[in-house]
């Protein structure tokens, strides 16, 4: 075998190995943990040292790799320079309120299961067999189909795509819940004094501008902070002011080449 046969052989071989569409190596249910833990250690960024050693992992290692770089994928964080960054949905993916549609928006986010989802959508899941053959045929690499598949189906569930029919991927249904609560307090009340409706909050995206102009940063913090009159430890006090001071530079970032 000559030197240019050698280097196309080996080039093939590359190039089977390797996927050409995106995928998560870690499941969606995985990624919203991760998320948790950010918000636990840094309200909504954290170094990744800090993070690694909150899951008792290595920075370094490919398993904490694989699990971080999922989330990204997902588009739940962002990563620069050491340091991991909750995004506007990654806030709302682990937010009550708004976890089931913040779910939907991260699977379909990612390529492969977006394409797999407008090809299955309704449908029978085929075999597993069939299932594999998509992923190849999408641009999963062969030695990565299987992982691919089973990563797939299991953020899927996590998502709800199969809430309706255990064998079907449906899109699920989701309410807008200040609607229905507006629907409810319409209802006739037999008591003599209705009780003041409770504020509805609404997330207004990366710059805050939401009906109520809170960004969900700055939001999630208030709803933690403990109530008023309570005494605090240094240590805490710290921490607070810290989360806050992260979210306000988070929010409001310095120019390029600002020097302090």
């Amino acid at each position: 075998m000559n030197s240019q046969t050698a280097a196309a052989t080996d080039t093939a071989k590359e190039e089977r190995g390797r996927s050409s569409i995106e995928f998560t190596y870690s499941a969606l249910d995985d990624s919203a943990e991760l998320i948790e833990t950010v918000r636990a250690v840094g309200g909504i960024g954290c170094s990744l040292e800090a993070l690694a050693a909150k899951l008792d992992m290595s920075a370094t290692s490919g398993g904490f790799r694989q699990k971080v770089y999922s989330a990204r994928t997902f588009g739940l964080c962002d990563l620069s320079r050491g340091q991991v960054t909750l995004t506007d949905l990654g806030l709302r993916v682990i937010d009550p309120p708004h976890m089931k549609a913040a779910r939907v928006e991260a699977f379909l986010g990612v390529s492969l299961y977006r394409q797999m989802y407008e090809q299955l959508k309704g449908q029978q899941l085929p075999p597993i067999a069939a299932l594999d053959r998509m992923m190849l045929t999408a641009g999963v690499a062969p030695k990565q189909k299987e992982r691919a598949r089973q990563v797939f189906i299991r953020s899927a569930k996590f998502a709800g795509f199969f809430d309706i029919h255990a064998d079907r991927l449906v899109k699920p249904e989701i309410r807008d819940s200040g609607m229905a609560s507006e629907r409810e307090q319409q209802k006739p009340d037999d008591s003599a004094v209705a009780p003041a409706p409770m504020p509805r909050v609404f997330y207004g995206g990366g710059g805050g501008d939401g009906s109520d102009g809170i960004h969900p940063a700055i939001l999630g913090l208030l709803r933690d902070l403990p109530q008023a009159g309570i005494e605090l430890s240094s240590k805490r006090r710290k921490a607070l002011v810290a989360a806050f001071t992260s979210a306000i530079d988070f929010i409001y970032p310095e120019p390029e080449g600002h020097v302090p």
